[in-house]
């Protein structure tokens, strides 16, 4: 052993060259370190690193430490199994006075003679950095929720603010001017309910859409009751628990808002002839493995055959094969009773959001 302690790591192990502060125990044959303690074993050789720390520091460190119960086991542990690292984690004051944590890893090499030494090769690994680098990682992250959360609560704020500026202008508008303010009021409050889903969402970029088409028809007063003599609308929703990406979500939000008000607004007007069932509107969002499909169907007086589905001449219509073609959709349509619309987005396009979509495809 003395010859091995007077010749350099890197002739030993190829440690010499090492970062980290690295050192050599032996360990006579027949010690037991549980009991005895790490103060059994010999120190053989330290590497450059080691021995470049001031005033002898990492010598001294390593002897603080060699009777330290936690060592001892770490170094009775890589014994019973050589090659494999057994690591602990210690503070040690630093020559500057300040407290760091230190990783001491203990690998126990190969012996081919039991009444050899056992030696054990310690690293020292400064954790200090790595510490400070993972509390500055929390802090940042923490500060960019509370931003997130901050913007998100500012957005809703602003849709209310918007929302409440269209209402008092619908008040002293008459005719089409009111009913389009009022149409437009009721669109604001449909992104509205989007943004107050994703602030629910445990994902940054993802609608809870469920919990939006709920909300949506409960915003609709002439939905608030069931088909009684009350002559409301009854409302049936088929939605599983699907969340979309927050830019296929808002388009999909606004084609039911417009899709929804325009089968109670047209439905089921009060000219229409009695019918047995009560009036009904479905709406449904099911996922299968290639598409999302979007789904708005009533058993009301159905579409008119002078609307041409391909060059839509209301808003309405113009604003929901817009938005099909935003989210790469499929729009197509049955004119007859019952209405029938649906909206088939891949899930190509759901996947990749930054990819363009295709342009939206009616079919009567």
């Amino acid at each position: 052993m003395s010859e091995l302690a007077r010749t350099p790591l890197s002739t030993n192990l190829g440690l010499e060259q090492a970062g980290a502060p690295v050192a050599i125990l032996a360990i006579p044959p027949g010690t037991d370190l549980r009991s005895e303690g790490a103060g059994a074993a010999k120190l053989v050789s330290t590497n450059r690193a080691l021995r470049e720390l001031s005033d002898d520091t990492g010598l001294n460190l390593l002897a603080s430490l060699v009777d330290a119960p936690a060592l001892a086991r770490a170094i009775a542990d890589s014994v019973d199994t050589p090659g494999l690292p057994q690591r602990i984690v210690v503070e040690n004051e630093c020559p500057a006075g300040c407290l760091r944590e230190l990783a001491v890893e203990a690998v126990a090499a190969e012996r081919e003679d039991e009444d050899e030494d056992q030696l054990v090769v310690i690293t020292l690994l400064d954790l200090s950095e790595q510490k400070r680098i993972e509390r500055e990682l929390r802090a940042a992250v923490a500060d960019r929720d509370r931003w997130i959360h901050e913007l998100r609560s500012r957005v809703k704020t602003n849709f209310q603010i918007v929302s409440s500026l269209v209402y008092l202008g619908s008040q002293s508008a008459d005719g089409d001017v009111g009913q389009l303010v009022t149409r437009t009021q009721r669109r604001i409050r449909s992104l509205a309910l989007i943004h107050e889903s994703l602030l629910r969402s445990p994902g940054p970029l993802e609608a809870d859409f469920s919990h939006y088409l709920r909300e949506l028809v409960g915003e609709l007063p002439e939905a608030r009751q069931v088909a009684d003599e009350t002559g409301g609308v009854r409302v049936e929703i088929d939605c599983r628990d699907i969340r979309l990406p927050v830019d296929v979500a808002v388009p999909c939000a606004l084609i039911f808002e417009e899709l929804l008000h325009n089968a109670m607004a047209h439905a089921f007007p009060a000219d229409r002839a009695t019918s047995p069932e009560a009036p009904t509107v479905w709406l449904s969002l099911v996922e299968s493995p290639r598409c999302v499909r979007l789904e708005v169907r009533d058993n009301g007086v159905g579409l008119p055959t002078a609307i041409d589905p391909r060059s839509p001449k209301t808003l309405g219509l113009r604003l929901v094969r817009t938005l099909a073609g935003q989210v790469g959709g499929r729009l197509r349509l049955v004119r007859t009773r019952p209405a029938h619309l649906w909206l088939e987005i891949p899930k190509t396009r759901i996947r990749h959001r930054g990819e363009t979509g295709d342009s939206a495809e009616d079919l009567a």
